[in-house]
């Protein structure tokens, strides 16, 4: 089980994923959502916690190279229900002639342009779902299935690294090009990773 989670302060994002890989073993992980402000907003920080656990996933597997069965399943659960379903639509667009073209001019297409690419090439069956987040809100910690627990650590990570970037901020209003990319498009020295049709005027 796995979820991730992402937030934006005072302009600055970040991210923070939990993965349960059996009863004794639970991987946490966080950083920097980079993003140019005004751009920088908390879909753009959700899919970067989406797209580090992909990496993570991706790596782990190239260096360990391990036997993976074909029927391996993962489920990789979010609290952001727009983020699921833009992944999911993009997913099934890419088939299609005008899936570049679409892509390429919403905003964050950067961070999405890489999760498709980690997830075409993953040998696991990897699929993104909806969980809603908060659920200890209004029950017991306790009392939660495991996936709602790991989402509720996973908030509380990343508030947590939220407020340590607030208090001591690094240069995460810059962010660098993604392999995946065959050109970006600056204005000022700075990648645009926010809609092209607002950013630019013809």
């Amino acid at each position: 089980e796995v979820a991730t989670d992402g937030g934006v302060l005072y302009g600055i994002g970040a991210f923070a994923w939990v993965f349960d890989l059996d009863d004794t073993t639970r991987i946490r992980c966080s950083g920097p959502a980079d993003g140019n402000t005004p751009d920088i907003d908390p879909k753009r920080a959700e899919l970067y916690g989406i797209l580090s656990l992909l990496t993570f996933l991706r790596l782990l597997i190239e260096y360990y190279s391990p036997v993976i069965a074909d029927s391996l399943k993962l489920r990789l659960h979010c609290d952001d229900k727009n983020t699921v379903n833009e992944i999911a639509g993009f997913r099934d667009m890419q088939h299609y002639d005008s899936f570049a073209t679409t892509k390429r001019c919403c905003a964050n297409y950067d961070v999405i342009d890489e999760i498709l690419m980690c997830l075409s090439q993953s040998p696991l069956k990897i699929s993104i779902v909806y969980i809603k987040g908060h659920q200890d809100s209004d029950t017991p910690f306790e009392e939660l299935s495991t996936t709602a627990q790991l989402n509720c650590i996973a908030d509380e990570i990343c508030s947590q690294q939220l407020q340590r970037f607030a208090n001591a901020p690094g240069n995460f209003n810059n962010p660098g090009h993604f392999p995946s990319h065959q050109c970006s498009i600056l204005h000022n020295h700075r990648r645009i990773t926010g809609p092209l049709q607002k950013r630019l005027r013809t």
